[in-house]
């Protein structure tokens, strides 16, 4: 009996279990999801504050039209300039350069002059140009004859007084195959020469005729220098900011400058210094060069404008001096300088000592480079011909 129950109560179970399989399941609630972010349109997002028309499920976007390109602001460039003086007669040249390239270049290239040899000593100016210490120079010959030769020409005495014949003689005389080389070698260019007007002296006692130089204590440079040591006198070379100090302790009577550069530094002011020689020594010449690299980097307009100016400088030098010397002679008058002439024969005596004592030892010393000397100083001589007759 118990078996049977047991049976009936398996059945049973076994019922219930096919019935609950069998019945409709109740639908669960779902598991909350992260709805996924909608897909980036196609078309670029609009900026704000602005409306975009929605696209068409049909319409292909339309493209953009191009942005036009910035403008890139020019860029302003400044040439540094090392000069190894103080403002003056001399310096007015490449002053009006300097205004001329920010003028006509519209500001896009100044040049910054910097005075008083604090970028680099006189005698070292081709080499920071070389080396790009700065990018534009005032150098002179005089003060390093040894580093450009044949440009040393032109620190020979008696070649020309006159300083627009000096500045457009040289313009031409640069052109010269054995100059350009000279030039390649420091990795310049020279752009112009800055001729000052003629050398005439300064001192404690007049001189007029070629004996007075005997026991003379000067100052002076390169062929000058050697001009009046061949007459007697005993000279000394020095940069023209240690000629004043020289003067003022005794250490020399004379200066061999342009009349000008005497008032800008002060030299007549001195004690004894009373008294204008003018022997009429010739121009001396100092050059304005750029680093050749520098130069080729420029605007192609800055560039021409630079060579236009480099031009049109001799006779705007001539100008500036002219006004420098005119205002020097009055001063000479305010404050009782004298001005003493040579005698008659005494400058023609001058330039044959010149001719057979200086200008030699110059030829002999280029010859030694094999380069003909002789053939440097004609050519120049008749640059400077070419120009005093025009």
């Amino acid at each position: 009996m118990k078996r049977i129950l047991v049976s009936l109560l398996l059945v049973l179970v076994i019922v219930s279990i096919l019935a609950a399989a069998c019945s409709t399941p109740t639908t669960p609630a779902p598991a909350p999801t992260t709805t996924a972010p909608a897909p980036a349109p196609t078309t670029a997002a609009p900026v704000p504050g602005t409306t975009t028309a929605a696209p068409t499920a049909t319409a292909k976007p339309t493209a953009s039209p191009t942005a036009p390109a910035p403008t890139t602001p020019t860029k302003q460039i400044t040439l540094s300039f090392s000069d190894f003086g103080q403002p003056r007669g001399q310096s007015k040249i490449y002053e009006w350069v300097a205004d001329q390239m920010d003028k006509q270049t519209n500001g896009q290239v100044k040049i910054q002059i910097t005075y008083g040899a604090t970028l680099g000593p006189a005698a070292e100016n081709l080499d920071g140009l070389r080396l790009k210490v700065f990018d534009m120079a005032l150098y002179a010959p005089a003060y390093a004859p040894g580093k450009t030769p044949l440009l040393s020409v032109g620190m020979q005495p008696l070649l020309t007084g006159d300083v627009v014949a000096a500045g457009k003689g040289y313009i031409d005389y640069l052109k010269l195959p054995d100059v350009q080389k000279e030039q390649d070698q420091w990795n310049i260019i020279t752009l112009f020469p800055t001729a000052l007007p003629t050398y005439n002296l300064l001192g404690r006692r007049p001189i007029q005729k070629v004996e007075d130089y005997k026991g003379a204590k000067i100052t002076a440079l390169s062929g000058f220098a050697k001009l009046m040591a061949a007459m007697g006198g005993e000279v000394s070379s020095m940069p023209v900011m240690d000629a004043f100090s020289a003067m003022e302790k005794g250490i020399i009577d004379f200066g061999s400058y342009s009349l000008y550069t005497y008032v800008a530094y002060g030299m007549h002011k001195l004690p004894g210094m009373k008294y204008i020689s003018l022997v009429n020594h010739g121009v001396l010449v100092s050059f304005v060069g750029i680093n050749r690299d520098v130069f080729n980097s420029l605007p192609q307009n800055a560039r021409d404008i630079l060579m236009k100016l480099s031009a049109e400088s001799a006779v705007k030098n001539a100008e500036f001096h002219q006004v420098e010397e005119d205002r020097a002679v009055a001063e000479y008058k305010a404050t009782g300088v004298q001005f003493y002439e040579m005698l008659p024969g005494e400058h023609s005596r001058q330039v044959q000592i010149a001719q057979e004592k200086v200008w030699p030892e110059w030829i002999a010393d280029i010859n030694k480079r094999g380069i003909d000397g002789q053939k440097y100083l004609d050519s120049l001589r008749a640059y400077f011909k070419k120009y005093e007759s025009s």
